[in-house]
């Protein structure tokens, strides 16, 4: 859900204020983070931060967002959407599909590999276990200095 707000937010950016690609996507990059974190932290003063919760509270701004590009369509008719244009050259197409090949078996690793080392298994996994039990991300007492 984050990464649909962050291209919906992105979309909405670019066609209200006129600003470059790359200008808006910063700006509902560091929007989005700000909401991530600032929703996480306030759910945690509850106990609250469960997967319903956190569901309902990201599909909030995709709707919200939703309903504005409907509005916007129907006032303007037209949406400004990216033209993606692949490379013409060979060695660009090549180098896109190393990078594009990199990227897919570093996904597939961290898919398929779940985290083994000593620090990861004795403290890192049993704080998120423990953060998902109590429902905020309040300190977590551990042995380990």
């Amino acid at each position: 859900m984050p990464a649909l707000i962050l291209i919906a937010l992105t979309l909405h950016l670019r066609n209200v204020f006129r600003w470059g690609w790359r200008h808006a996507f910063l700006r509902a990059l560091t929007v989005t983070g700000v909401f991530g974190v600032a929703a996480l932290e306030i759910l945690s003063l509850f106990a609250l931060v469960n997967r319903g919760v956190l569901l309902i509270l990201w599909i909030s701004p995709a709707i919200a967002l939703a309903g504005l590009f409907w509005q916007r369509r129907r006032k303007d008719g037209l949406l400004d959407w990216p033209k993606i244009a692949l490379p013409r050259d060979w060695i660009d197409r090549g180098i896109l599909l190393l990078i594009g090949a990199i990227l897919l078996i570093t996904a597939l690793s961290a898919w398929y590999a779940a985290p083994n080392t000593y620090d990861s298994l004795t403290y890192h996994m049993s704080r998120v276990a423990h953060w998902a039990q109590e429902g905020g991300v309040r300190p977590y007492a551990s042995g380990i200095l």
